[in-house]
């Protein structure tokens, strides 16, 4: 059920207004949406390979109703922090958490 409008890309920074963690939005053009779909990336140098079949994947889902976002966990990409900091792990599992929190407060299809 794809749509014939191409999907919204929308930039966002989310979580800890300290350390604001990037993401990018991918809606239905219609707005219209039936579900959401986090997509969590890899890690390390697999993060940058799986960039472009990631966004993608957020399109396609976007033109099927679904809201998906992608992201960069804190110390990675756009999003703020340092990378190789002694708690990284600890960094990366809350980014998910506040990913997730972010999807959810949206309140589409959740």
């Amino acid at each position: 059920m794809h749509s014939t409008e191409p999907p919204l890309e929308q930039r966002t920074y989310f979580g800890p207004a300290d350390a604001p963690l990037y993401g990018a939005l991918h809606l239905p053009a219609s707005r219209r949406v039936r579900g959401t779909v986090l997509l969590v990336p890899p890690l390390a140098k697999e993060q940058y390979d799986a960039l472009r079949g990631l966004r993608r994947l957020a399109a396609l889902l976007a033109a099927d109703g679904f809201a998906a976002l992608r992201f960069d966990y804190l110390g990675t990409g756009d999003s703020a922090g340092a990378a190789g900091l002694p708690d990284a792990a600890e960094g990366w599992i809350a980014s998910v958490r506040h990913a997730d929190a972010y999807l959810r407060a949206l309140g589409a299809g959740t």
